[in-house]
């Protein structure tokens, strides 16, 4: 029994603590410990299975194993190191996922991060290089991780398991590099952990602890000190427990039932950093601290040594097969502090992840971090030219605000202006001079500022815009973007691009010399860039900037066109698709202008795709996009992708008479459509606008039946998404890194798709949808053999009428591709394919489904058939079920008998 002064003094504790923060940790530690009783009833020793490569011994010279401050407990105990949050003055909204994925308003994250979406993975491993990045922010950390998750990142059904190094002063009290793991199953926001902060992990390891202090740490640009820890999560195919093996040992697990989602497996494995970044920072302008570092707070592009890199990346399939990532999409948020790339390096074990940075304030000479002319930020002071005082003229021939000439002509080598100037600081007065060509012009006195008359802490060259804010608010995108440079991009070089020669520095002794680092910002890349180059004559390198978004520059275009022709087209850069037998599109390559059309009437579109043909048949990418998408929702777009130009068939603007006139050829067999998974635009189509879509080629089916037919095994539900699909080198090799910008806005805003007019967003999103369809379509082409052609002709079919589902069953739609007599022929001639819908009774559907779609998963392992259910949007009361018609009974028996047990 506690002692009366332990008591008091309990008491006083709890009185002193913000109440809400008591409430909230005393709640926390409630729920998850529902939550873990069951985890506890039975202890899990080790994993039934672990891959060759953590078994055995590690070869490499270097690797060099990590010690945490090791421990030995007694038999039957582990280590935890002890973290009170409530001594905290004022701990965080949600303590336990403080750090990773958290819910609160005093922090935001940043992340530069790779991602394989493939689906179906129960393990993920990596070596992770361990650094000790700046933090000097109580409420800011930073760390760099694996782990896999199931779920969107802003989905509240997000569930996550992870592990890696973290430097929390938040959590821990120090800038030390620590080993922590984390979870969650919705998103952070109720449930979730770092380390034992909350229970839910069981650690078994009795030598290594959670938090504990890792060392050594790698050294920069020290080759032979690159330090690392191997990580490997994975999924026991029995338990479903998720375990992870530090350094070769099974550290311990995350139990299966803690999770809604992750106990099916993982959507998707993630490599990379990330940064959690105060918000007080602009806030309380607490602009003298450095900006937390990811990494070793160097660019990914130094390489290995210098920039923190994840190597030896691999992913566990169903089957706990090894394999490396199957195809990566690269995400940051926050590109002008962070960025991620793949490299390699000698010893590498096939590609690494680079990844860090920061907009830290360089330790180097107090000349180079940044602080613009002005002493407030232009709060309250500061000028332009004479409009008010502080800069003081010397020249008496040339004069602020005059007309600069002559000016540079593009693409003419000989007609390329220059101004020289010159900024620098007097070493006696203090005062800062401006020399303009090659004369004393005038000066900013020093007592003008509060901090610049120190020394400057960097130096920028470059080109900004002024942005009117009212072209969202007033929805003025008909209004050309502002130019930067010469309104071109940098990679078009001299006599093209705007460029800054003869960069140099003066230290404080006023010795010259070029910049020693240089870090490259851009706040809008859609519409402008900065790259250093060269060019014959040239001081050193140069720096190219400038340009616009080139949606904007073909909106100018299309107003100087409007009186004459047919409808003016919207221009952007979209990779046209090469003939087949050409080599893969490789980023930034074969770039070339096309035309994006606004259609909001039938004259606009092109007379061989309204009226087909079978002398001119056609082959276009195709999709749509809308509100809730389906025979309930809204369609707002329609894009059609020809090889010379995309169309935006606007349904708002058009309305049912422009839907109409798409008819024929949406019904067309002259017109092929090229679509990715296209269930859903079917449905619309047709309850909408009653079209039957036809003659179509889905991707998604495409893929699959590529896969199957090089040996590949395909798992149920293991669906590829567009994004994987067009990040495989096979397939285009490119990351559709706004395809995620996309989806957090119409989670934030459902009805994006019926703003009008249409943003540049809408309109890049909408292109770039379809952009490479008909790429994607040669290069399968290319792949499929006879009998794989048939399924696809047959499965898209079915796709287009599964959940197009009336009275009449199908009977209006167009008759189904026989099987070749080619084929029929063949002593093992495959078996006819039919759709079958399946009725359920009300209420019962979340029976046939299961917990967590378990009933409904053993039902597709055991049939070769594919089975799908209308979900939310409905249909909500069939099942649909596409195969062998053996294997489609087999399925109908086996649903018809979950259906009686209930």
């Amino acid at each position: 029994m506690a002692s009366p002064s332990k008591l008091a003094i309990l008491f006083l504790v709890l009185f002193l603590v913000d109440r809400a923060s008591v409430a909230q940790f005393v709640r926390g530690r409630r729920d998850v410990r529902r939550e873990s009783k069951n985890a506890a009833k039975t202890i899990e020793m080790k994993p039934s299975f672990l891959p060759e490569m953590i078994k055995t011994k590690d070869d490499r010279s270097r690797q060099v194993k990590i010690e945490l401050k090791s421990v030995n407990c007694p038999r039957g105990t582990v280590p935890i190191l002890r973290t009170n949050i409530t001594t905290k003055p004022t701990p965080p909204v949600n303590s336990r996922g403080y750090g990773f994925g958290f819910r609160s308003s005093r922090v935001e994250d940043a992340y530069a991060t790779t991602m394989d979406q493939s689906g179906g993975y129960t393990g993920i491993l990596g070596w992770v290089n361990v650094w000790n990045p700046k933090v000097e922010i109580p409420d800011e950390a930073t760390g760099g991780y694996i782990w896999a998750q199931t779920g969107l990142s802003g989905d509240k059904n997000l569930n996550v398991a992870g592990a890696g190094w973290t430097v929390n002063p938040t959590v821990f009290g120090d800038n030390s590099t620590r080993f922590v793991i984390f979870w969650t199953r919705d998103n952070f926001i109720k449930t979730g952990c770092f380390n034992h902060i909350c229970p839910g992990f069981v650690q078994m390891s009795q030598h290594q602890y959670l938090g504990g202090v890792i060392s050594p740490i790698s050294v920069y640009g020290d080759h032979l000190k690159q330090y690392h820890i191997p990580l490997l999560i994975l999924q026991d195919s029995g338990t479903k427990n998720w375990w992870l093996v530090f350094q070769g040992e099974a550290f311990g697990y995350w139990p299966s039932d803690i999770f809604t989602e992750l106990s099916a497996g993982a959507e998707s494995l993630s490599w990379g950093g990330k940064v959690l970044r105060s918000r007080s920072r602009s806030r309380d302008h607490q602009w003298n601290a450095s900006e937390p570092e990811m990494g070793s707070g160097h660019w990914p592009e130094e390489g290995f040594s210098r920039a923190c890199y994840i190597d030896g990346m691999g992913v566990l399939n169903k089957s706990s097969e090894k394999s490396e990532p199957k195809s990566l999409t690269f995400m940051t948020t926050s590109r002008e502090r962070y960025d991620a790339r793949v490299g390699t390096w000698e010893g590498a074990q096939g590609s690494s992840l680079f990844f860090g940075g920061c907009l830290c304030y360089n330790n180097g000479p107090e000349w180079w971090l940044h602080r613009h002319i002005g002493r407030d930020n232009f709060i309250k002071t500061g000028c332009f030219n004479h409009i008010c005082p502080g800069f003081v003229q010397m020249s008496q021939h040339q004069y602020l605000g005059g007309v600069i000439s002559p000016i540079s002509v593009y693409g003419d080598h000989l007609k390329q202006y220059h101004i020289p100037l010159l900024i620098l600081q007097d070493s006696g007065t203090k005062n800062w001079w401006l020399v303009f060509q090659g004369e004393a012009f005038g000066y900013w006195p020093s007592d003008i500022f509060t901090e610049l008359s120190a020394g400057a802490e960097s130096l920028s060259w470059g080109g900004k815009v002024l942005r009117s804010r009212s072209r969202s608010r007033d929805h003025q995108w008909n209004a050309s973007e502002p130019e930067m440079g010469s309104g071109h991009w940098p990679e078009e070089g001299f006599s093209r691009a705007c460029y800054i020669d003869g960069m140099g520095v003066l230290n404080k002794s006023s010795e010259k010399s070029e910049p020693k680092s240089l870090t490259f910002m851009t706040t809008s890349r859609e519409r402008y860039d900065a790259r250093v180059g060269t060019w014959e004559g040239a001081q050193g390198s140069s720096l190219f900037f400038g340009a616009r978004d080139l949606i904007s520059f073909a909106r100018e275009r299309e107003r100087e066109l409007a009186s004459s022709g047919p409808p003016p087209p919207a221009q952007t850069q979209v990779p046209l698709p090469p003939d087949p037998g050409e080599k893969p599109v490789e980023d930034g390559a074969q770039l070339s202008l096309v035309p994006i059309h606004i259609v909001s009437c039938a004259t606009q579109l092109p007379a061989e795709f309204l009226e087909p043909s079978s002398d001119r048949q056609l082959v276009i990418g195709f999709d749509c996009e809308g509100v809730g998408l389906c025979r309930n929702g809204r369609l707002c777009i329609m894009q059609l992708a020809f090889p010379d130009a995309i169309y935006l068939v606007d349904a708002i603007q058009g309305g049912e008479m422009l839907m109409k006139a798409c008819k024929p050829a949406l019904e067309s067999m002259y017109v092929t459509k090229v679509i990715h998974d296209c269930k859903r635009d079917s449905e619309a189509l047709y309850f909408q606008f009653g079209i039957k879509l036809n003659n179509v080629v889905d991707t998604q089916i495409a893929y699959h039946l590529i896969e199957e037919q090089e040996g590949r095994k395909r798992f149920p539900d293991g669906y590829i998404s567009f994004v994987s699909l067009l990040a495989d080198p096979r397939y285009g090799g490119i990351s559709y890194l706004e395809k995620e910008e996309v989806r957090i806005l119409l989670r934030q805003d459902p009805e994006f798709w019926t703003y009008r007019p249409l943003s540049e967003m809408m309109i890049r999103a909408a292109a770039d949808d379809v952009r490479f369809l008909v790429y994607i379509y040669r290069k399968m082409m290319e792949k499929l053999n006879a009998l794989s052609l048939w399924y696809l002709a047959v499965r898209s079919a079915f796709y287009c009428r599964c959940f197009c589902i009336n009275d009449n069953n199908y009977t209006d739609w167009p008759s189904l591709p026989p099987i070749p007599d080619d084929i029929s022929a063949l002593e093992n001639a495959p078996e006819e394919e039919i759709l079958s819908v399946l009725d359920v009774p009300p209420g019962k559907m979340g029976g046939v489904i299961g917990r967590r779609g378990a009933s409904i998963m053993s039902v597709k392992e055991s049939c070769n058939a594919e089975i799908l259910t209308g979900g939310a949007k409905g249909p909500r009361d069939k099942v649909f079920i596409i195969g062998p018609v053996k294997q489609v009974r087999k399925a109908e028996a086996m649903l018809h008998g979950r259906m009686m047990d209930l």
